[in-house]
């Protein structure tokens, strides 16, 4: 398992996204139900994630393994989540939807097993600065996430591997709410109409968490 790279996002709406080069940002949608009851929504080539709480900035680091690699969570990861995502040949993209950033990720094209994990960012300089007695006080948060692809010649469950549902939040965060994911968890595929591309999401619902 290496690391590909690592991103600074502002979210928007408490979100962020990767979508599949070949299909384009036009298909991200606006925060959905299922984003905020089971922490994601994705098709095979496109994801939203929905942060903790009210958060300022979430730091995302990106990594590439083998097929052959063990999943593996970081000890603090508040939210995980195992889904299948297919890269075309134009590589994966991280955006918040704003705008403000819209980067290439250099992932071969194939099918993987990617996991998405969530929470609260543990650098030392942060927790004993200054910036971390602020969110505090401002009842807001910094993030990590770590998204893992994993090649993967088979069918990929869609499972929720962490919950929250008994996390304590070490201070008040802002607009936080312990995951309630619908059983089953809830995957869309989109469709594209080639006449206006407004994309359709057909919901069909996946394996048990």
């Amino acid at each position: 398992m290496r690391t590909v790279t690592s991103v600074e996002i502002y979210p928007d709406y408490y979100a962020f996204y990767i979508y599949d080069g070949e299909v384009g940002s036009e298909v991200l949608m606006d925060t959905t139900p299922e984003l905020s009851v089971q922490g994601f929504y994705c098709s095979s080539n496109l994801c939203s994630f929905a942060t903790l709480s009210d958060c300022l900035n979430i730091y995302v680091e990106i990594r590439l393994g083998e097929a052959s690699d063990i999943i593996d969570l970081k000890p603090n990861t508040v939210r995980a989540f195992l889904m299948p995502y297919s890269v075309g040949e134009n590589g994966v993209f991280i955006t918040n939807n704003m705008g403000s950033i819209d980067q290439y990720i250099d992932i071969p094209a194939g099918n993987y097993a990617l996991v998405a994990e969530i929470g609260l960012w543990d650098n030392p300089e942060y927790l004993y600065g200054e910036a971390y007695r602020d969110q505090r006080e401002s009842a807001m948060s910094y993030e990590f996430s770590r998204l893992s692809f994993y090649p993967s010649s088979e069918d990929v469950p869609l499972q929720i591997l962490r919950i929250d549902t008994d996390w304590i939040p070490p201070y008040t965060l802002s607009h936080y709410q312990p995951l309630n994911p619908p059983d089953p968890l809830i995957m869309g595929n989109i469709f594209l109409d080639s006449n206006w591309l407004i994309p359709v999401y057909d919901k069909q619902y996946c394996s048990n968490w």
